[in-house]
């Protein structure tokens, strides 16, 4: 019998520092997600509520069952979480293969590690935060959070929204060279 499982491989980020940060497993909290650090070694797939990466597999069968992603409403950004929450939800497993990795370097640039302490101007911030490949993007983060938190989701995105206004009013008002 075919095992009916979404697969991840370990995703590794090669830091500035030339060390190596490993992502951790993926589980759905009441409210929001929670992060566990896994053996980057170990020999066996670690169960997982989902996955997040650039090497996702998922077979044939568990399509048939909940779908394709849903690239209409969730882009690339949130779509192996999404699809995992999914398929969990659905009593389908989620694995994370230690052994199969990619590797990515760390993409942050230095000029950028803060919306309230980086150089971006705030209108740039607002756009690429808002566009389809933002973090938040309203029609991603309104179908996600409701799909997956429910009336608690509205929460969440209030919060989304609230942060990146403050940090906008703090900016405005609080001279630069402080």
């Amino acid at each position: 019998m075919e095992r009916q499982a979404v697969v991840s491989g370990q995703g590794v980020i090669e830091l500035e520092n030339g060390t190596q940060w490993f992502f951790p497993a993926i589980f759905r909290g009441r409210r929001e997600f929670k992060f566990e650090e896994i053996d980057p070694n170990s020999p066996t797939p670690v169960s997982v509520d989902t996955c997040r990466g650039n090497l996702v597999a998922i077979p044939k069968s568990v399509v048939e069952r909940i779908g394709y992603p849903d690239g209409r409403n969730i882009p690339h950004i949130g779509g192996d979480s999404d699809y995992g929450l999914r398929a969990t939800a659905a009593g389908i497993e989620c694995l994370t293969l230690c052994g199969a990795r990619f590797f990515e370097k760390e993409t942050v640039r230095t000029d950028n590690r803060s919306w309230l302490l980086g150089k971006q101007q705030l209108g740039k911030i607002w756009s690429s935060s808002l566009s389809r490949r933002g973090l938040l993007y309203p029609r991603m983060l309104l179908v996600y959070n409701l799909r997956h938190w429910g009336a608690a989701g509205l929460i969440k995105l209030v919060r989304s929204y609230s942060r990146l206004l403050a940090i906008s009013v703090i900016r405005m008002l609080v001279p630069r060279k402080l």
